[in-house]
């Protein structure tokens, strides 16, 4: 999509990605204006001392891929960087919800973007199926579903699987749509922004990286 509006992409060689404090200056000298990265991966490169901070070509800066800590987004934010909190599974094709950030306001994983749609369902033992949504108001606390266009199809070979994370869409619908159950905990904030608070399994997060504790 980048590339399409007529972006480039600015690889970095070994050398360059093994000494991340000094990645800031690789930027400045590609002249990088948007990055993608997880929050640990800025925080490593920005947080040694004063002089460590994003080069002022960066103007937009997306995080992803695990919980972003309020505290970066305070040291980091200054006018004309807009940064944005990022949330979504490869079952989703990736990011599925987003909200802009800004210091000294609550970190959440926002709204749907457009072609996305997000339901909160009871948590129910698996072999349950009376999946019902959960009202949409504040307060409100369930698993994080999402439907839409970029839904995958499922697990390869894995029917079982697909059977229990892609369901069918509780709502009356003549097109047979399904959702995703993410297995995320999440709750509504007075904005109807979403506000991660873990899983609802033993699943964990290491630098954006799934690890399924009982696979160990």
């Amino acid at each position: 999509m980048s590339i399409a509006g007529g972006a480039h992409l600015a690889i970095g060689n070994r050398s360059e990605c093994q000494d991340v404090p000094s990645l800031s200056l690789v930027w400045a000298k590609r002249g990088v204006t948007l990055v993608n990265a997880v929050p640990t991966l800025i925080n490593i490169m920005t947080s040694l001392d004063s002089e460590c901070r994003l080069p002022p070509s960066v103007r937009l800066l997306n995080l992803g891929g695990e919980a972003c800590p309020p505290d970066l987004v305070n040291r980091l934010w200054f006018p004309g960087l807009r940064i944005f909190n990022t949330y979504g599974p490869s079952e989703t094709t990736v990011t599925a919800t987003f909200q802009e950030l800004f210091p000294g306001e609550p970190v959440t994983i926002g709204k749907p973007l457009p072609l996305y749609h997000a339901l909160l369902l009871p948590i129910l033992d698996s072999a349950q199926k009376a999946w019902s949504p959960i009202q949409l108001q504040e307060g409100a606390e369930g698993e994080l579903a999402i439907g839409g266009q970029c839904l995958g199809k499922g697990y390869v070979q894995r029917p079982a699987l697909t059977m229990e994370k892609f369901i069918a869409h509780p709502l009356p619908s003549s097109s047979g749509e399904r959702l995703y159950r993410t297995g995320d905990l999440v709750r509504l904030d007075k904005n109807l922004n979403l506000i991660y608070l873990g899983r609802i399994d033993t699943q964990v997060k290491h630098r954006g990286f799934r690890i399924e504790l009982g696979e160990i």
